[in-house]
């Protein structure tokens, strides 16, 4: 029966981990079977500018011995120097017709890479600036992925919503839930409805914060529409000041913006 639908519930606790899904998997239901979904957090630590060595390192022990596609995965972004931000997250979907229920996902990574041009840190230990996209989830190009009743926590990138490639468009659907984070976290080139969530900006780090950096397609009818969701923010001093922003639009894979000039001849 290749296409019935596996149901795997996850018992009240905190998890600690990176959750793949890969293509292969078929029709999969995650849920949480807490009374909220602040009974069950899946969480771990896991950057952009990660090396593809310390990545191997970490992980290997979870990842390495894994049925063949889930190996193949670590294997692959293993191999990078660095492993960039589309595999930064904690859980990666590539499976369509996924379906993640009443749970939380945090990207526990507080901002705090040594990077060249840091900054001072703040009283949290964060950098303001500097390279330091975490995902909680990424769909990797995976079509019709439901989202209901979760919570997605991290600072900068906490959701990527992935094309398979240029020109093309999956479909995710986002429903009663919530997202915090403080750059660009919520992104990427798919077509997403937001239905009843909880858009929270947080702006204790960065000097600036954009809730969406769409890469919308030119021929992807479209982005992300949001209906009856709650835009909020967490009372930080930047907040109240007004340094939030709805979104920016992200030029992804290209040299030249109408925002400024180019060096292109």
């Amino acid at each position: 029966y290749p296409h019935r639908r596996m149901i795997i519930g996850v018992e009240p606790g905190q998890y600690e981990g990176l959750v793949y899904v890969p293509r292969s998997t078929g029709p999969l239901t995650l849920v949480g079977l807490g009374a909220s979904r602040d009974d069950v957090l899946i969480h771990e630590n896991i950057d952009a500018e990660m090396t593809g060595r310390e990545y191997r390192q970490r992980f290997s022990s979870q990842l390495g011995k894994t049925p063949r596609p889930v190996r193949q995965m670590f294997e692959r972004i293993g191999a990078r120097g660095f492993i960039t931000t589309a595999n930064a997250s904690v859980v990666r979907v590539e499976a369509d017709d996924f379906e993640l229920l009443n749970l939380t996902i945090q990207n526990t990574y507080n901002c705090d890479r040594e990077q060249g041009g840091n900054q001072d840190k703040n009283a949290q230990g964060q950098f303001a600036k500097g390279q330091h996209q975490a995902v909680a989830l990424l769909s990797a190009g995976a079509d019709r992925l439901l989202l209901k009743t979760v919570k997605l926590k991290s600072f900068q990138d906490t959701l990527y919503l992935q094309s398979p490639q240029k020109g093309l468009t999956v479909r995710s659907c986002i429903v009663d839930s919530d997202i915090e984070g403080d750059v660009d976290f919520i992104f990427g080139q798919s077509t997403a409805w937001f239905e009843r969530c909880t858009i929270r900006s947080l702006g204790t780090r960065a000097p600036m914060s954009w809730v969406t950096a769409p890469s919308t397609d030119i021929r992807t009818r479209f982005g992300f529409v949001f209906e009856n969701c709650d835009f909020v923010h967490d009372g930080s001093e930047r907040a109240l000041a007004g340094r939030m922003s709805l979104g920016r639009q992200w030029f992804e894979g290209v040299r030249a913006t109408p925002y400024a000039g180019s060096d292109i001849e």
